[in-house]
């Protein structure tokens, strides 16, 4: 069995792409920066044909990414989604916007699950 090939046939069938903090390559229509808009702009580019579907030169192989399931998130605070490039925004097409973490909220995930994070850090002190 070759890992190698058969590692780039399970990525290529059921990969998943995780982009975080995607708003730090997004640039406000209103900023004065031009160095700063370009360079986005330039890495928003770059991520187009990996999200659209290419193929790519890896040190294993070359990987065909038409399959792979791309997700991106960001905070959005100083820009917003419509600020990426409208190409980018066809490919990444659901939009889901997510509530503040409340306090209440943060007690509930540090306390009821079995194996909370609490609980955890108690057994680990005595």
């Amino acid at each position: 069995v070759d890992l190698k090939k058969e590692a780039i046939s399970s990525v290529e069938e059921s990969g998943i792409v995780f982009i975080d903090e995607i708003d730090k390559i997004c640039s406000s229509r209103d900023f004065s920066s031009k160095s700063a808009d370009a360079s986005a702009e330039g890495v928003q580019r770059d991520l187009l044909p990996l999200v659209e579907g290419t193929t790519i030169s890896t040190k294993y192989g070359n990987v065909n990414t038409d399959y792979i399931l791309f997700i991106a998130s960001g905070a959005f605070h100083s820009v917003k989604p419509s600020d990426m490039l409208p190409e980018l925004q066809g490919r990444l097409p659901i939009r889901v916007e997510l509530n503040g973490l409340t306090e209440d909220d943060l007690y509930k995930i540090l306390t009821e699950p079995v194996a909370n994070l609490l609980r955890q850090q108690t057994e680990l002190i005595a």
